[in-house]
């Protein structure tokens, strides 16, 4: 687990490498797809969560 924490330490590093050579309208640009990206897997979360939820709950019942 740790040596995925580190590789995603290092991506952020890249990220914010290439972002500190952006524009101000590529900065808008990538925030909104990083919001559209943290958008996606909030609902996806969610659906995972349901899922959980109805299993259980079905368990519970049988």
């Amino acid at each position: 687990m740790l040596d995925i924490e580190l590789k995603k330490d290092q991506e952020i590093l890249k990220m914010v490498t290439v972002v500190k050579q952006l524009d101000h309208t590529g900065i808008q640009l990538l925030t909104r797809d990083a919001d559209t990206l943290l958008a996606l897997k909030r609902e996806l979360d969610r659906q995972k969560d349901s899922l959980i939820n109805c299993s259980h709950n079905e368990r519970m019942l049988a």
